[in-house]
């Protein structure tokens, strides 16, 4: 599942329920690899209260160095995905 937040956080912060809605997972697992994704200084959970509270999460400077290992590990996947028996899904 890390990897995946982290892939969706590679153009920059997303609200909680974008995360979840793109992720096959409950909502209490997404906010425990947040939460850990946080500890681990790869991910920056930012509060504001304009125009309404809201909450995002990005990407740390730290954890945009890991930018290139993400695309290296797409790229694998776009080759291999029948043999791993997913579909592709076209970028918005």
């Amino acid at each position: 599942m890390k990897p995946l937040i982290l892939w969706l956080l590679r153009d920059g912060p997303r609200r909680f329920n974008d995360l979840h809605k793109a992720m096959p997972v409950t909502h209490k697992v997404l906010t425990q690899q947040l939460r850990q994704l946080e500890r681990d200084g790869l991910v920056v959970r930012r509060m504001a209260s304009e125009p309404r509270l809201r909450i995002d999460y990005g990407l740390t400077e730290f954890g945009d160095t890991l930018r290139p290992a993400l695309n290296e590990m797409a790229a694998w996947a776009k080759v291999h995905h029948r043999r791993l028996g997913a579909t592709l899904q076209r970028r918005r």
